[in-house]
């Protein structure tokens, strides 16, 4: 059964998002802290990453970064790094980060060599090889682009052609994980497939070759109550065997389900999960291990073993706390573990022990043994 060993308030001003995205981090020198992320305000320079030095089952305050425009919506972390981009940064030309312990300070800004004023550059990014890898999902009137500086070089990933007519707004590069041996998922949420709007896509780079990480027509069609599904929307590697893909509006109720790949053979049929009956299943996605997911729904989040879906024997519920008010819905917004620990973002959440108004809807981080 799941326990609530600690959770992180939001101590550090105006509410806004605190908890819109959280990560685990690990020093050599065997410290561990948490990183947090509040976009702040929409269309202002606010956002930042805190981060709390974990021992002994508390979190204390470490550090802040600098502000810059929606940085902390969506981040990832390596090791003892940060990845995370500002992709609001020059009006929406964007940029990703590398953030270093103490925390304090940004890298210089990584870009495209030929950035696009409407690039929204790191909207997604993610460590890769010795460098980062970051989506720019509103290039060339949001169709997106993936942008790879594993150094000082850079390749780009152009939105795929598709047999499918394609309309703008597929969003390729919206999410971006990158797996092992230079390899690089991409989810494009907003594509078109089968003649299905908004059904959504997601992608293997191995390296030379994009590949299709696809549905048969037969899931992917008029009637099967996946428009505005959102394939992609959320995607891990899990193990070296299995590759899981989040669409949180697809399934039974539109209540979202996750699909589960053969990384070795993408063109066998999936596995599917469909959500337990809480709507947004699979809007956030991160590994616990080497079998297990952490599955992020509108007011929950699940742990499933992976190796066994379609029939999980094993999923562990962490149901929204007791006590936990605000805008309850982003409980699970975003999620992530530290060692064995599991992390819940919940932007626009109070809890118990939370100051009430005026200072409402701060943001909680909770923090959870499995």
């Amino acid at each position: 059964m799941p326990k609530l060993e600690a959770y992180i308030q939001n101590t550090h001003g105006t509410p806004h998002w605190f908890g819109r995205s959280v990560g685990g981090l690990h020093r050599e020198d065997g410290s561990r802290y948490i990183a947090v992320g509040d976009p702040g305000k929409q269309n202002t320079d606010q956002g930042r990453i805190y981060t709390y030095h974990w021992n002994a089952g508390s979190a204390a305050f470490n550090n802040k970064t600098p502000n810059d425009a929606e940085l902390g919506r969506q981040m990832r972390t390596q090791g003892e790094s940060i990845y995370a981009g500002a992709y609001m940064r020059l009006g929406g030309a964007g940029c990703a980060y590398t953030i270093a312990h103490p925390y304090n300070t940004l890298s210089s800004p990584i870009s495209p060599i030929s950035p696009d004023a409407d690039d929204r550059a790191g909207f997604s990014c993610d460590a890769f090889l010795n460098g980062v890898v970051f989506g720019c999902g509103n290039f060339n009137s949001s169709s997106g682009r993936v942008v790879l500086k594993p150094s000082a070089s850079e390749v780009i990933i152009p939105t795929p052609a598709q047999s499918d007519p394609r309309h703008p707004g597929d969003k390729f590069g919206r999410q971006v994980r990158s797996v092992d041996s230079g390899q690089v998922l991409i989810g494009s949420p907003r594509a078109d497939r089968f003649g299905v709007s908004v059904a959504g896509e997601a992608y293997l780079f191995d390296g030379i070759n994009l590949r299709t990480i696809q549905r048969a027509a037969s899931e992917v069609s008029p009637g099967t109550s996946i428009y505005h599904g959102n394939f992609g929307e959320a995607l891990e590697a899990v193990g070296t065997e299995h590759i899981v893909v989040g669409a949180n509006s697809d399934g039974p109720n539109q209540h979202g389900r996750i699909y589960v790949f053969d990384r070795t053979n993408l063109a066998s049929a999936p596995r599917i999960l469909d959500s337990p009956g809480t709507p947004g299943f699979g809007y956030s996605l991160a590994v616990l291990n080497e079998s297990e997911v952490i599955v992020g729904a509108f007011g929950a989040v699940y742990i499933v073993d992976v190796t066994t879906v379609p029939n999980p024997t094993s999923r562990v519920t962490i149901p929204l706390e007791k006590g936990a008010t605000g805008k309850t819905q982003f409980f699970g917004a975003a999620v992530a573990r530290l060692d064995s620990l599991v992390l819940v973002g919940a932007p626009k959440v109070n809890f118990n022990k939370t100051p009430q108004p005026p200072a409402s809807e701060r943001g909680v981080v909770f923090v959870y043994s499995i």
